[in-house]
């Protein structure tokens, strides 16, 4: 569409077309089962499920009008050929109008809530027919502007490029809260065991030592609990991303990731049993490490705040009752050892994490480029041709001095090729890889020798093969 000519501060016909769309199935949804339901609760889950349900109502607006633009393309002479909508960018459309349809509601309510208030009783609605359906239509006409005004500004796009910006700040916060809850969590059967211990040593009547000595254990068991978890969380991560990637769509964001992360050492080691996957107790070591520089700056970092606390304890006994400043100076804790967490992981932790990854993928680097020279080598001791050989003799016997060069015998040295298929299949020769193999443009291929996976369209030797398929 040829935006030059429109005027400047209003939607585009395809804006207003999508806030209808959006609103109209929202609403009516809403309209059509709502003078079922009496309480205000039942009436926001009803809103609720409508409003999840816009998510493949939109992603199927989008597949058919999509369809229709690509028949009409079709029927054009002059229209170039153009390549297929993948099935991402339908639910990438369901996803905008979630994100577009709740910012238009929360945009809209004080304005419909001021010129149509929704009256009810208690907890029950209490609507005459011509009230209900005049503030639902309200409701309505305000989120359709609203909507195509969101999508004109291309509010969606935005806000993912937001969420690109800050998901490494996000990928580092998540991480931190599974540093600090997991040794938590790890207490648990430890804590049960130390009671079942404790009423023991009560019951036996057990020294001191031997009671020093319970706690002793129950720390170490504490520890192996707790890296044993996080091994566990790595090795079983990698086989959930080994698993999510043998099936998600190569149109969809985060495929070429997902490949990578399967081609590492780490993911691609996976089939050894977890006591013996190395790479995981050593980032499980890794992890307990942050832990440990973290509780020791956050402890010194929060000594006003542990002396603040104290004093705050003192004035509940004197009072009698919690006050809500301890509460706060709790939050400051856990606000205090998050951010010294996040800080520690970004500049440090994720670096060294990544190093223990490189480590045991530049030994496995190292072995298979021992084994390709090892084979490079045997290739090249390619037997002399026999008969410059015997020639060579002849004249040697004959008291000649100049020796013609032994050539060898020309051998067709055809490039081999591997294929990525849920991992490393092959070697295949060109016109095994589409006759068996059936490639495309977009498939991961490799040569036999070699480390990185390149899409097959990316090779000029298989593009010009691939595109000369008749």
């Amino acid at each position: 569409m040829d935006t030059s000519n429109w005027p400047k501060g209003l939607p585009y016909p395809t804006s207003w077309l999508r806030g209808v769309a959006l609103n109209v199935t929202f609403f009516g949804i809403i309209h059509l089962f709502w003078r079922n339901i009496g309480t205000a609760s039942d009436i926001e889950k009803l809103a609720t499920v409508a409003w999840f349900c816009q998510i493949p109502l939109m992603a199927g607006y989008h597949y058919v009008a999509v369809r229709l633009a690509e028949q009409l393309e079709r029927s054009r002479a002059d229209s170039p050929n153009t390549s297929p909508t993948g099935s991402w960018q339908h639910w990438k459309e369901g996803l905008a109008g979630f994100l577009v349809l709740f910012l238009a509601v929360i945009v809209t309510s004080p304005v419909a809530d001021a010129i149509a208030p929704i009256y009810y009783s208690r907890s029950y609605y209490r609507y005459s027919v011509y009230i209900e359906d005049k503030a639902l239509l309200i409701y309505g006409i305000l989120s359709t502007i609203a909507s195509a005004y969101l999508y004109y500004w291309k509010i969606p796009s935005r806000f993912n490029s937001l969420i690109v910006f800050c998901w490494p700040l996000i990928n580092t916060y998540l991480k931190t809260q599974q540093l600090l809850y997991i040794p938590l969590i790890s207490c648990f059967p430890v804590a049960a065991i130390s009671i079942v211990v404790a009423v023991l040593a009560s019951k036996l009547n057990l020294s001191e030592v031997f009671l020093g000595l319970g706690v002793f254990l129950v720390v170490i068991m504490w520890f192996f609990a707790t890296v044993t978890a996080f091994a566990a969380i790595h090795y079983y991560g990698a086989h959930w991303a080994n698993w999510i990637a043998s099936w998600w769509p190569e149109s969809f964001p985060g495929y070429n990731n997902l490949q990578q992360k399967k081609t590492q050492k780490h993911n691609a080691s996976v089939s050894k049993s977890f006591i013996h996957h190395e790479t995981s107790w050593k980032l499980a070591a890794h992890d307990f490490t942050v832990i440990i520089y973290t509780n020791v700056l956050s402890g010194i970092a929060s000594i006003p705040i542990y002396i603040a606390i104290l004093n705050e304890l003192s004035s509940e006994a004197s009072q009698g009752k919690p006050t809500e400043t301890s509460e706060a100076l709790s939050g400051t804790l856990y606000l205090v050892w998050t951010t010294i967490a996040m800080i520690l992981w970004h500049f440090w932790g994720r670096k060294q994490a990544a190093k223990i990854m490189a480590a045991t993928k530049a030994k496995a680097t190292k072995g298979k480029a021992k084994t390709t020279k090892k084979a490079k080598k045997t290739k090249a001791q390619t037997p002399a041709d026999p008969i410059e050989v015997e020639l060579n003799q002849i004249k040697g016997e004959l008291g000649a001095t100049v020796m013609r060069p032994v050539r060898k015998t020309a051998t067709s040295q055809q490039v081999l090729w591997e294929v990525f298929r849920s991992g490393p299949v092959g070697p295949y020769t060109k016109e095994q890889l589409r006759s068996q193999q059936k490639i495309t443009a977009k498939t991961n291929v490799r040569r036999v020798g070699e480390n990185d996976w390149t899409r097959a369209g990316e090779i000029p030797e298989l593009a010009d093969f691939l595109s000369s398929k008749s």
